[in-house]
């Protein structure tokens, strides 16, 4: 069989199975790398699939290569706003050139909001001197008047979250706000109808990684932007997810707030 209808069926079947799960990922990684030696489209695309089963999987230099693949379209799919949430998953772990190329897609507004205090946090946390170097020279950016609140990104609304690392990253995106904004991370567990914060954290970028208990068959999830200068802030809704392998299912529908939550 040609090399060509080799990659092609591995980029089938690939397609047709689950998520990478935390036994595979380095594997589909390590596959993924020499796939891209064989050169041309059918191996790219294939490689693309394996760097997204591993990424899927936790790990972070795969969630950067799922980016840039999505940045490029090299894997058949040219999408700013997914390559952007892969880097900001990668930089989450502290992958610096994931937060490099992050920032410079806020700073030019290409898939996500342009943003020029976000980018500035992403080169700075980058740590690169081409992007230390970068975040000095960016000019003043007006901002707007009035305070948003951070759309948020992942996990999405009944997505069932299972990673390698044991890590859940939290991704969401913002507009330029009035100044330099600081984004509260809540994330509660819904048992019994009532709702318990198991985390709580404060950062200037759009992504965290949070280690969470795994098995919570209901969690919740919500971004507050907080403009510190002024003392303004605004509270995104919340979005619920679960843990583990628990059923996605259970967290669709307009079940009634549980105890302990609110919107605002």
């Amino acid at each position: 069989m040609r090399t060509g209808a080799v990659l092609m069926a591995l980029l089938g079947s690939l397609v047709s199975t689950g998520d990478g799960r935390a036994e595979d990922a380095q594997q589909s990684f390590d596959t993924a790398v020499k796939t891209e030696l064989y050169g041309g489209r059918a191996a790219s695309m294939a490689a693309f699939a394996l760097y997204l089963r591993a990424a899927r999987g936790g790990l972070p230099e795969a969630q950067f290569n799922a980016g840039i693949f999505l940045d490029s379209g090299r894997g058949g799919i040219h999408d700013l706003s997914l390559a952007a949430s892969w880097y900001a998953r990668a930089a989450a772990h502290g992958h610096s050139r994931a937060a490099f190329n992050l920032g410079q897609l806020y700073e030019a507004g290409d898939g996500v909001p342009r943003n020029a205090d976000l980018a500035r946090s992403w080169f700075t946390a980058s740590a690169l001197p081409a992007a230390l170097a970068r975040a000095k020279r960016m000019t003043f950016v007006r901002s707007p008047p009035s305070l948003t609140s951070a759309e948020l990104v992942a996990p999405k609304a009944g997505e069932a979250v299972v990673s390698d690392t044991g890590f859940t990253e939290f991704v969401w995106v913002s507009e330029q706000q009035p100044g330099p904004a600081q984004f509260l991370l809540e994330v509660c567990a819904i048992r019994d109808g009532k709702a318990k914060q198991i985390f709580s954290g404060t950062t200037n970028v759009s992504s965290l990684a949070v280690l969470l208990p795994r098995g919570e068959p209901r969690l919740a999830w919500r971004i507050i932007s907080i403009v510190p200068a002024s003392g303004s802030y605004a509270v995104a809704k919340w979005i619920y997810f679960s843990s583990g392998d628990q059923p996605s299912l259970a967290l669709q529908g307009s079940a009634a707030e549980p105890s302990g939550l609110s919107t605002r």
